[in-house]
């Protein structure tokens, strides 16, 4: 009876010193519950599909693979404190479109337009609207109708960076848009990661 303690110190001790030598083999069973329950929760399955292999391949660009994943299972809402669509009484709509897909990664959905409002000056609007997240995504206007790459955003020298996304899925509003910009020379919205050198979505102004 003396020993017990002792012998009960000993036990969990040989147990805890298992655990952290066969940490490798049982993590995986909490890894894999996590990335079906949670992690994936906000993504479609075609999106769900690529990430598992990425997952599998970590060897394979690991540091962009990593930080697509991190980004890709946040969802982040867009502020509660955005003013409502603007009325016909406020403001003029000038031109809008919708969002496209650009692969099952990158893809957004939702409408954006641009308004000019009473005092000559311009509103641009996301409504509705959702995006798989991704690393420092920036809002642009881009001489280029479907730009698909980082050169496409570029075409003429005319893309203007409105600034960073404020959120992947609700309603957003820019308004640092210069009062005299030449909306004749732009053709699209781009959702574009600053990071990844990369287009996520792009809405084609019509």
């Amino acid at each position: 009876m003396r020993n017990r303690p002792r012998w009960l110190l000993l036990g969990l001790g040989a147990l805890i010193v298992l655990a952290l030598f066969t940490y490798p083999t049982w993590r995986k069973f909490f890894s894999a519950r996590s990335a079906t329950s949670v992690d994936f929760a906000n993504i479609s399955d075609d999106q769900r599909s690529l990430l598992l292999q990425l997952r599998r391949t970590p060897s394979a660009v690991p540091q962009i693979a990593q930080t697509v994943y991190a980004a890709m299972i946040i969802t982040v809402p867009a502020p509660t404190g955005e003013v409502p669509t603007p009325d016909t009484t406020s403001a003029q709509p000038i031109r809008s479109g919708d969002f496209v897909a650009i692969d099952s990664i990158h893809n957004g959905k939702g409408t954006a337009t641009l308004y000019r409002l009473t005092d000559n000056s311009l509103l641009l609007r996301f409504d509705p609207f959702t995006i798989v997240n991704g690393p420092d995504l920036t809002v642009y206007l881009s001489a280029s109708a479907a730009p698909l790459t980082a050169a496409d955003l570029a075409t003429g020298q005319l893309q203007l960076k409105i600034g960073a996304l404020k959120g992947t899925n609700g309603p957003q509003n820019y308004t640092r848009l210069p009062p005299e910009l030449d909306l004749t020379r732009y053709k699209s919205v781009v959702i574009y990661s600053e990071s990844l050198k990369m287009v996520y979505s792009s809405a084609p102004l019509g």
